[in-house]
């Protein structure tokens, strides 16, 4: 069974109601907002016609298929078997875990009194459960891009601290409001849609008996108890089947098919990166194939260990094959009925192929030698010529031909470009493209070593491969009439091709290693996000024509289209990069955040592994006081040495605030040990140490400068550190009394 499934272009978990409720307890644990919505036939039908609705079913940290109709559709559509789950049943399932989680519950929406009546009788199944409101929100409507919802709202849901929200409005508006307002509520961890379950649990509208259920006609009871609801029957059951239909005759059409084919002569570079993203992100547009095949046929240039960079890389980014090699665990594996995918595996494949091109006379044997073809290359330069073969071995005669094979003299196999006229194709990019068949060089397509150059092996393998799209770099476009003659000579379809801009350095040059690091690697070490590198490189070149920057993949995929891609470079903007990562570190979970920057710390030599795994809670304190300004998981490590410090040396001038005296700043150490000495181990927490402390510092007559300053310095040793209350909670009451009273006797 799968995990997932894709009904109408909404991409849904295919998991068991028992694995989705884990999901959920997981969810709660954490401290990030997960939304979960229960798609049904009538919400896939308006998702049809509303590409924003689309986009945030696809972005649900939990999306599960609620509806006899999407059963039927993924067996119709040849998906497979489909875990249903009703979302009243679910929400049902989510009041009972909140309740033994002691997690508090917001209700919000439905009809006046109706959320209301639902609380008492929710109360009454679940008497530990907290419910902190129950709130029917006003319209909870958008309307020409502003929110018509109860006054202060958004205030007083934050004001009472729910765990959970569970929003009863029905869709789309239900996920709207919770996708333009999660990054305003504070305590939430779980926000779901689930639609009319308020007016089933309140009693304002009877469920449908078991019987009707279990065989997906809850609509039929709907209907009878609601003739009203006819227009939205008719949507969830005559226009889903309709769209489902059309769904499935598109599957018997050809399908788009993209293929990314990286040479390991080198670590993956971030514009290979990009080419990559580019291929998935329209693939995924398309409901296409995405391919990954490994040229290696350059020996002498291969590096060691480069193919597995690239696995590791794309792994890394979330961009892996549906056919190809690709990293299963930490080896390399292959999958696909058209390998195999590399092409070092596929030579005597190449080799009938060439000898079909000298059949037909499309191609011919040169027995040029090394030093008569860099004499050629000199006097063609010293002529300020192009470098391109003079043709000498062009015309040999068949006894020629023959004399040398038979006396194993090496040879090259070369392309035969027609020697008038002129190669043109059309490039989604840059439109109709000419070349002078004249300014061709006759390409080598076997060399003599037995293997083929990239234009024979590309062309050949796209061709086999059915591949439909050839979307590569630009350094390739000069290259493409040669490949377009390759598909003439064989009588082969060419694919549609689209050249992708340079990357460029800021100064407007090819980016290379020279500017700075340009290996997917290096930014994988230096502690980018994959999200990050991902939405950053997707923006290189090409424009989805909105002031939006913060893109997911599910939101990329859905605008993508290869009209929008520019023509001229793009320009590699770190400090963008920076900005974006930063973003992405302050979204991440804490949890999930600190267990990515433990290995850091590790590498640093300042905790070790296993003490990570004893102190966790603690380094959760620090990543979550430095990730506001940190930039890369490196930063961590980077600015967080002064936690592992036992001992702190500084010159004692640096306790001082501004220009006070030295004497003054002990008597205000002294203070501030005797108040920290009388709070207790269990209250030892920043807010509790600020609070008291600027209530001593105002029954004091004092200012903040004076004390403040030098209590900081005294904790961390440093001219510039986080505020002194986050550090003694990290610090603990003991170390911050300890290091409080190093800076007195230091005075």
């Amino acid at each position: 069974m799968k995990d997932k499934i894709t009904i109408l272009g909404i991409q849904l978990d295919n998991i068991s109601k028992d694995k989705a409720l884990e999901k959920i307890k997981v969810f709660l644990e954490g401290n990030k907002l997960n939304t979960i919505f229960t798609p049904n036939p009538e919400m896939l039908v308006d998702a049809q016609r509303d590409d924003e609705f689309k986009t945030i079913l696809n972005n649900a940290d939990l999306a599960v298929a609620d509806g006899f109709g999407i059963v039927m559709a993924s067996s119709i559509l040849n998906q497979g078997p489909v875990y249903r789950i009703s979302g009243s049943d679910l929400t049902i399932n989510i009041f009972a875990i909140a309740e033994k989680m002691n997690k508090s519950v917001f209700l919000l929406g439905g009809l006046p009194g109706v959320v209301q009546e639902a609380e008492k009788i929710i109360n009454e199944q679940f008497p530990n459960l907290r419910i902190v409101g129950a709130d029917s929100g006003g319209r909870l409507i958008r309307e020409n891009g502003d929110w018509i919802i109860g006054d202060g709202l958004i205030t007083r849901i934050n004001e009472a601290e729910p765990d959970i929200l569970i929003v009863g409005r029905g869709h789309p508006w239900q996920e709207k409001f919770i996708n333009d307002f999660k990054y305003h509520f504070k305590t939430i961890k779980l926000a779901i849609g689930v639609g009319g379950t308020f007016d089933f649990i309140s009693g304002r509208i009877k469920r449908a008996p078991l019987i009707f259920r279990k065989l997906g006609l809850e609509w039929v009871w709907r209907l009878v108890q609601e003739p009203s609801r006819l227009p939205r029957i008719y949507k969830a059951v005559i226009k889903f089947l309709l769209f489902v239909n059309k769904e499935k005759s598109m599957l018997g059409k050809k399908k788009f098919k993209v293929r990314f084919a990286p040479s390991p002569t080198g670590f993956l570079h971030i514009g290979g990166l990009r080419t990559a993203l580019y291929n998935w992100l329209f693939c995924k547009k398309h409901n296409g194939t995405f391919v990954l095949r490994i040229e290696d046929t350059d020996k002498t240039r291969t590096v060691k260990g480069g193919e597995q960079d690239i696995l590791k890389s794309l792994k890394w980014a979330g961009i892996e094959p549906d056919e190809g090699v690709y990293l299963s665990g930490d080896k390399a594996a292959q999958k696909g009925k058209y390998g195999p995918y590399r092409q070092s595996e596929r030579l005597e494949t190449y080799k009938n192929y060439v000898d079909e091109l000298i059949s037909k006379d499309k191609a011919y044997y040169c027995f040029c030698t090394e030093e008569r073809l860099r004499t050629m290359r000199d006097e063609q330069s010293a002529k300020k010529q192009a470098p391109r073969y003079d043709g000498t071995c062009k015309n040999l005669s068949k006894e020629d031909i023959q004399n040398k094979l038979e006396s194993k003299i090496p040879y090259v196999v070369r392309l035969k470009v027609p020697e008038e006229g002129r190669t043109a194709f059309d490039d989604e990019i840059h439109g109709t493209i000419n070349f002078e068949n004249k300014e061709i060089d006759d390409q080598v397509l076997l060399k003599s070593d037995g293997y083929p150059t990239y234009h024979l092996a590309n062309v050949v393998d796209d061709h086999l491969m059915k591949i439909t799209h050839v979307i590569r770099g630009e350094e390739w476009l000069p290259s493409t009439p040669k490949h377009v003659l390759l598909y003439d000579a064989f009588g082969w379809k060419p694919p549609v091709f689209a050249h992708l801009p340079l990357l460029l350095n800021p100064d407007k040059s090819k980016l290379s290693k020279r500017q700075g690091d340009v290996a997917v690697k290096d930014y994988r070490e230096a502690g980018y996000l994959p999200e990050a590198i991902n939405n950053f490189v997707a923006l290189l070149g090409w424009n989805p024509k909105s002031d939006q920057e913060i893109y997911n993949m599910g939101e990329l995929a859905d605008l993508f289209e290869l009209r929008d891609v520019n023509k001229s470079g793009a320009v590699f903007n770190r400090e963008k990069l920076d900005w974006l990562n930063n973003h992405y570190i302050r979204e991440t979970d804490i949890g999930e955040l600190t267990k990515m920057v433990i290995p850091y710390l590790v590498k640093q030599a300042l905790i070790s592994k296993d003490e990570a795994e004893e102190k966790f809670e603690w380094l959760s304190k620090i990543v979550l006081l430095l990730r506001e300004r940190a930039q890369t998981l490196a930063d961590f490590s980077e600015e967080s040495g002064l936690y592992f410090k036992k001992m702190v040396q500084y010159n004692v001038e640096l306790l001082k605030w501004k220009e006070m005296d030295i004497s003054e700043a002990k008597q205000n150490l002294e203070g501030v040990y005797e108040l920290l000495s009388n709070i207790s181990e269990n209250e030892f927490i920043a807010q509790n140490i600020e609070a008291e402390v600027k209530k001593w510092i105002n029954d004091n007559g004092l200012k903040n400068g004076p004390v403040l300053w030098p209590m900081r310095v005294a904790l961390s040793g440093e001219e510039k550190s986080p505020p002194p209350f986050d550090l003694a909670e990290i610090f603990g009451k003991e170390e911050s009394l300890k290091r409080i009273q190093n800076a007195i006797n230091l005075i």
